[in-house]
């Protein structure tokens, strides 16, 4: 297990310039491939989001490590982050992962998976799993790289199967560490736009929109709080 007090270090690393090239470079590459096959800008965008790494550390430990979708992967951290701080997700957002109510709401095929659970929660998993939770991939290509995300008593547990870990992580620590790296990742995207819009594809733009606004309400709800 990877579990501490008050002072574990959570940690999100995610690599935009990286082996297959610097991020402008590959979204140049993505809308030329695109534009000489027809493809819709909604599919050159998500080309050029396509195949990121990124590493989730808990107390300076491997929690989560695995290339990803990294339109998915924001989409994620904001349902978790809000999540964390509400014990609910806005019902306008993007769900690339599962919420459930409560253990009854599993189906059949999750049985191993909920099996791993009560093993590695021990004493919590009845109360952790009386109440909403949230399953997800966190935009990886992996299927076998699940997490759940339960609250509990001024925490999150972040729950990997695959790694067989358990990450308790006080919220305010969890929704501060994940402000942080949206913000940054906004701000490394945003450094794109400019590329999308002289091929006159402005839905990035919109999509970093829609980004920052969700942006400016984790943090109204945060204050406070991180």
């Amino acid at each position: 297990m990877c579990m501490g007090s008050d002072n574990v270090t959570f940690e999100i690393i995610f690599t935009l310039d990286e082996s297959f090239g610097p991020l402008k470079k590959r979204v140049e590459e993505a809308i030329i491939e695109g534009k000489e096959h027809g493809y819709s800008n909604e599919a050159i965008i998500d080309t050029a989001l396509s195949e990121y790494d990124v590493s989730i550390r808990c107390q300076g430990k491997e929690f989560f490590d695995a290339t990803v979708s990294f339109s998915e992967f924001l989409h994620e951290l904001f349902r978790f982050a809000f999540y964390a701080l509400t014990g609910e997700v806005p019902a306008e957002l993007k769900s690339h992962g599962w919420s459930f109510n409560g253990l009854n709401e599993l189906p059949k095929w999750l049985d191993s998976e909920v099996k791993i659970l009560r093993e590695l929660l021990g004493n919590d998993f009845e109360e952790a799993t009386s109440r909403p939770f949230l399953r997800s991939f966190f935009g990886s290509y992996d299927p076998r790289l699940v997490v759940y995300g339960f609250r509990k008593g001024g925490y999150i547990y972040l729950v990997s199967v695959d790694y067989r870990k358990v990450c308790r992580v006080p919220i305010s620590e969890f929704v501060e560490e994940t402000r942080r790296v949206i913000e940054r990742a906004l701000q490394e995207l945003g450094t794109c736009t400019h590329l999308f819009e002289r091929e006159g594809i402005r839905e990035f733009q919109e999509i970093l929109s829609k980004y920052d606004k969700l942006l400016k309400r984790l943090k109204n709800l945060s204050r406070g709080i991180v």
